[in-house]
C-alpha cells in the first residue's frame, strides 16, 4: 500500500472516531436506524446485507456468507426539536411560539445472529428497535404549566430464513413480532370557549400493544462485481385503549390556576406503514464500492392518530373556568378528535461508498435525502419538521483477526420547514419548525 493511501486511511479513521454525529428521520422511524456496518454508507444495505443484520435489511442475505455470525449494535441518539405549539384549537387558548425541546436520549439497539444450515440455506433470529419518536417540550407557557410530548417506541423480535435459489440469486422471509408503547400530547378542543387566556391539552398515555402479524420479504442477486436487492416490510397496525386526560389552566390576576383534570379511556389508532426498498452496489475499482438505494414508505396511510372522544366536566370541578370557580356538569367539554396528520409518503434516496484499500480497515461515506412527510398545514412541534432532511454519514470498520470485526459510524443531519401565514391555523401556528439529533453507531460482529 502506498504512503498516500496510508495517510488517507489514517485521517479517515481518526475523523470517524472523533466526529460529532447526528441522526434524522421522519414519521415514526429514523432514516438511518441502527448498524455500525451499514450506517457508514447511509443505511443502504438492501442489496448487500448478509448474515444476522440481513434480518433487518433484507432476509435474503441470511443465505449469504460462509460462516455463522452474531452482531451486537448500539446507537445512542440524542434529539432536539424547535417549533410553535398550539395549546388550544378553539381560540380559548393561546399559541406559545419559538419553543425549544429538551434534549432527549434514545438507546437504539440491534442484536441479531445467523446460522448456516448448509451452503444454500441460512436462518436468523434477533431483536432490534424498529421505529419510534421521542420529543419533550417542558413547562410550555412558563410557570410550570404544561408539558407537550411525543414518546413512541417500537421494538421488534424477528426470525427469518434465506435460501440461495440458484447461483447468485437469494430469496428470504422474516416473521416480525412488534411491541409498541406510546404517549402523546396535543392542544384540546374546548366548548364553549368560555375559558379566558387558557392553556389546554389532552394527554394520551399508557398505550401498550404487541402485534404478531408482521413480516419482511426480500431477494438479492449478486453478479461479478455488482449486485441488486429488493425488500418489502408489511405494515404494523397499532390500535388499542389509551388513557386520555384533559387539563385546562388559566392565568388571571398574576396567578396560575390549575384546573381539575378529567380522565377517560379512549382509543389510539395508527400504524408503522408498509415499506418497499430497492438497492444496488457495484465495484468502481478493486478497493472502492458504491451503494445506491431508494425507499418508499406509505406514510400517506397515516391520516390520524387516535379517535374522537368527548370528555365532560363533572359537577363541582374547577376546570379553569373564569377564576377557577366550580362549574356545573356539562358546561365545559373537550372533544378529542385525535391528531389529524394527513402525512405524505416518505421517499428516501441513499448513496454510499466503501474504500478497502487500507490494510484491515474499511472507510465508508454516505448521504441520504428524505422527502417532506408532514404537510405545512398539519405541522406540530412534537413531530417531524415540515421539510426535507439531509443526512451525511462517515464510518470505519476494522478486522480484529479472522473472526471479528468492529464497525463505527456517525451521522450529521438537519431538517426544517416554515409554516407560512397562508398555511397557519389555530391548531398550526405560523413560524419555523426544525429537528436535529446526534447519534453514534457501534457494531461488533463475531463469526464462527
Amino acid at each position: 500500500m502506498s504512503l498516500k493511501a496510508i495517510r488517507i486511511c489514517a485521517v479517515a479513521v481518526l475523523f470517524s472516531f472523533a466526529a460529532s454525529p447526528m441522526a434524522m428521520g421522519a414519521g415514526f422511524e429514523k432514516t438511518i436506524n441502527w448498524s455500525g456496518r451499514w450506517n457508514g454508507v447511509a443505511g443502504a444495505g438492501t442489496a448487500g446485507a448478509s448474515g444476522g443484520e440481513a434480518l433487518f435489511f433484507n432476509p435474503a442475505g441470511l443465505s449469504a456468507g460462509k460462516k455463522h455470525d452474531f452482531s451486537a449494535n448500539f446507537s445512542p441518539t440524542q434529539s432536539y426539536f424547535f417549533g410553535q405549539i398550539s395549546t388550544s384549537t378553539t381560540g380559548a387558548g393561546a399559541s406559545i411560539l419559538d419553543q425549544s425541546s429538551t434534549h432527549q436520549f434514545s438507546p437504539i439497539f440491534g442484536a441479531v445472529g445467523s446460522y448456516k444450515l448448509n451452503e444454500k440455506l441460512g436462518i436468523g433470529v434477533g431483536a432490534y428497535v424498529g421505529g419510534g419518536s421521542k420529543v419533550l417540550f417542558e413547562n410550555v407557557g412558563g410557570r410550570d404549566l404544561m408539558d407537550f410530548k411525543t414518546d413512541i417506541s417500537l421494538t421488534e423480535f424477528a426470525a427469518g430464513v434465506g435460501y440461495e435459489w440458484m447461483p447468485g440469486l437469494r430469496v428470504g422471509a422474516a416473521y416480525r413480532v412488534s411491541m409498541a408503547k406510546a404517549a402523546l400530547t396535543q392542544g384540546a378542543d374546548l366548548a364553549p370557549a368560555g375559558i379566558a387566556t387558557g392553556l389546554s391539552q389532552v394527554r394520551m398515555e399508557n398505550f401498550s400493544q404487541t402485534t404478531f402479524d408482521g413480516f419482511r420479504l426480500g431477494a438479492q442477486y449478486e453478479g461479478k462485481g455488482w449486485g441488486v436487492g429488493v425488500s418489502y416490510r408489511s405494515k404494523t397496525k397499532l390500535e388499542g385503549s389509551v388513557d386520555q386526560t384533559l387539563q385546562v389552566n388559566t392565568v388571571g390576576g398574576g396567578a396560575v390556576l390549575n384546573g381539575t383534570s378529567i380522565t377517560k379511556s379512549g382509543t389510539l389508532s395508527t400504524q408503522l406503514p408498509q415499506q418497499l426498498n430497492v438497492g444496488g452496489w457495484f465495484d468502481v475499482t478493486s478497493t472502492l464500492k458504491t451503494f445506491v438505494e431508494y425507499n418508499l414508505t406509505n406514510y400517506k396511510a397515516v391520516n390520524k392518530i387516535g379517535t374522537a372522544t368527548t370528555m365532560v366536566a363533572a359537577d363541582g370541578s374547577t376546570l379553569g373556568a373564569g377564576a377557577g370557580t366550580a362549574v356545573a356538569s356539562g358546561t365545559v367539554t373537550s372533544l378529542n378528535n385525535g391528531i389529524e396528520t394527513l402525512w405524505n409518503n416518505q421517499h428516501v434516496a441513499r448513496i454510499g461508498f466503501e474504500y478497502t484499500g487500507c490494510t484491515n480497515y474499511a472507510i465508508r461515506l454516505g448521504y441520504a435525502y428524505t422527502s417532506q412527510v408532514v404537510p405545512a398545514n398539519r405541522a406540530k412541534a412534537t413531530f417531524s419538521s415540515p421539510g426535507t432532511a439531509n443526512s451525511f454519514t462517515l464510518g470505519v470498520g476494522r478486522n480484529l483477526g479472522e473472526n471479528m470485526m468492529v464497525n463505527l459510524a456517525g451521522e450529521l443531519a438537519r431538517a426544517e420547514g416554515t409554516v407560512a401565514a397562508s398555511d397557519a391555523s389555530l391548531a398550526v401556528p405560523a413560524g419555523l419548525y426544525k429537528t436535529q439529533a446526534v447519534a453514534a453507531h457501534v457494531g461488533l460482529t463475531y463469526m464462527f
